[in-house]
């Protein structure tokens, strides 16, 4: 198979964004979503947003909106194989939404709509929908990419054959279809996204729907509402600014992949980003903690979860990787319902931006899920710092998820730092679910940083192997 361009090399290629491809993905997008493909221009007809179609999962137990174009002012009738039931009026400027309830999972059901045509969905299952976005390293097909295959792919996709498991992949300018997993779906969609919702199914047994929307090279910005970046005076700044914005258009991908599918009912986000934002790393942390509103926001969820996955080491990033794992690790922190992956362990070769273990990141990302949103039993984490004393010369940590205690492998990757920002190797002892950390050249320290580097690896885990996120204390 052909391999993407996204995948033919750094975290800026494929990125599609020349002033006219951007602008013509944004008008096709917005013409999908306003007009979803020119439904009404002179013709008599109904249509339905394209996340509506054959083998589609809806979310169980909630009012689901569907929606769509059609005729200004004329009528038609939805029902659905579970027994509701709706008259629909079409307002006069040709748009219709209707909120159906569903009932628990199962299926397979039909949903129809009778009015001056008709339309028939079929294959329809209710369960849990899951939306797998961010830049190339979700992207990343199980297909592999020029640079590194997926660890195991041969194995997933010969055993892909998985009816209960339905995905959705977003295309440039929206649209997009839903199928059924099997080698060829899988094959083109997302490794972390299959990995997870396999695991999904597995567990809940249930079906299990899995949305990717996904650009490489992209960041943070360009999947932000126009409003959400409106609202934050900088970045207003920079996206009206070639030379503030890195040569990037901020909210592209926002109108093009995720404004299509608002308000469509999900149960939470996994999202992989942030290589592109290396160039402003220091103001990723209000980025993702506004981006975490925005989107909760448009899908009217103001409790929705999204767990995100820590970036890996990659020593061509020179220092500029680490404070972005740093905000990654402060949101998980510091932020509700949002949780973090980390992936210190999984990389081999620091040099790959697209590291192959795509199962271990899926799955961990799906045990967040299943004990956070779903409330199940399983260790599903490493230890995440929760508090700090501090004393001369000495930090005293403590940690959540520290199961079975505390394992510190040698590795140098622990700092105290004193109040000018100057930071000293630290002795490491271990009591508990704490850890102590000293030196005797620092005075009143401000804080602990862990893994600050982009040739770290992983030297901090848990009783059952769980690894910790890279991480500082001393904002």
């Amino acid at each position: 198979m052909g391999i993407p361009s996204t995948f033919n090399g750094g975290i800026h290629t494929g990125r599609r964004n020349t002033s006219i491809g951007v602008t013509m993905k944004i008008i096709r997008s917005l013409l999908v979503f306003a007009g979803l493909a020119l439904a009404i221009a002179g013709h008599s007809i109904i249509r339905v947003a394209s996340i509506y179609s054959n083998n589609m999962v809806l979310q169980q137990n909630t009012f689901a909106a569907i929606w769509g174009t059609g005729t200004p002012s004329s009528g038609f009738r939805i029902s659905t194989g579970w027994g509701v039931r709706a008259n629909v009026k079409v307002g006069t400027d040709g748009k219709w939404s209707v909120r159906l309830r569903t009932p628990r999972p199962g299926g397979p059901y039909t949903i129809s709509i009778a009015g001056e045509n008709n339309i028939t969905f079929s294959n329809v299952l209710v369960g849990e929908v899951w939306l797998a976005s961010g830049q190339s390293n979700m992207e990343f097909p199980m297909g592999g990419g020029a640079d590194s295959p997926v660890v195991g792919a041969a194995e997933a996709l010969a055993s892909a054959n998985i009816p209960s498991l339905r995905l959705f992949k977003v295309a440039p300018d929206g649209t997009g279809s839903w199928v059924q997993s099997s080698p060829s779906a899988v094959s083109s969609f997302s490794a972390v996204g299959f990995f997870f919702g396999r695991k999904m199914v597995q567990n809940l047994r249930v079906p299990i729907g899995v949305i990717q929307a996904t650009g490489g090279g992209t960041a943070i910005e360009r999947w932000m509402s126009p409003a959400a970046i409106a609202s934050m005076p900088d970045a207003a700044a920079e996206r009206d600014d070639v030379k503030l914005n890195n040569n990037i258009t901020y909210s592209d991908y926002y109108l093009a992949e995720i404004l299509p599918l608002l308000p469509f009912s999900l149960k939470g986000v996994i999202w992989y980003q942030g290589e592109a934002n290396c160039w402003n790393s220091e103001k990723y942390f209000t980025r993702f903690s506004k981006f975490v509103d925005d989107w909760r926001e448009g899908f009217k969820r103001a409790d929705l979860p999204i767990y995100t996955v820590q970036l890996s080491p990659y020593a061509p990033w020179d220092g500029r990787g680490v404070e972005v794992r740093a905000a990654q690790a402060r949101a998980a922190c510091s932020l509700s319902r949002v949780g973090i992956v980390p992936t210190l362990d999984l990389s081999t070769d620091l040099n790959n931006i697209h590291p192959g273990r795509k199962l271990e990141v899926g799955e961990r990302l799906a045990g967040w899920a299943l004990a956070k949103t779903y409330g199940g039993g399983a260790v599903f984490s490493g230890p995440i710092p929760k508090s700090q004393v501090l004393s001369t010369g000495r930090v005293v940590l403590s940690f959540d998820f520290g199961i079975g205690g505390m394992r510190v492998e040698p590795s140098g990757n622990f700092e105290l730092v004193d109040q000018l920002g100057q930071t000293y190797p630290a002795d490491v002892s271990i009591q508990g679910t704490q850890l102590v950390l000293s030196n005797p050249n620092v005075g009143f320290p401000k804080g602990v940083r862990y893994a600050c580097s982009d040739l770290s690896v992983a030297s901090l885990f848990n009783g059952v192997g769980l690894p910790a996120p890279a991480f500082r204390t001393d904002y």
